[in-house]
């Protein structure tokens, strides 16, 4: 599946974004892309949409 110039572009924003967590990165798969901080996969972004791992110790600060 071939991935649009629209789809890169948003991708890069959003990892522009989280740059102020740390090294964020991202790596075409699944059809979108997988989102990376410091090596860890927390995200994904599929048909322009950014889903993110929620998990027990992160729950509270996203949901809020």
């Amino acid at each position: 599946m071939a991935i649009s110039v629209e789809q890169r572009e948003y991708a890069g924003r959003i990892v522009d974004l989280l740059q102020c967590f740390g090294l964020v990165e991202s790596k075409f798969m699944f059809g979108g892309f997988g989102v990376f901080l410091e090596g860890l996969m927390f995200g994904l972004i599929a048909n322009n949409e950014l889903y993110l791992k929620v998990v027990s110790q992160n729950r509270r600060r996203l949901c809020s």
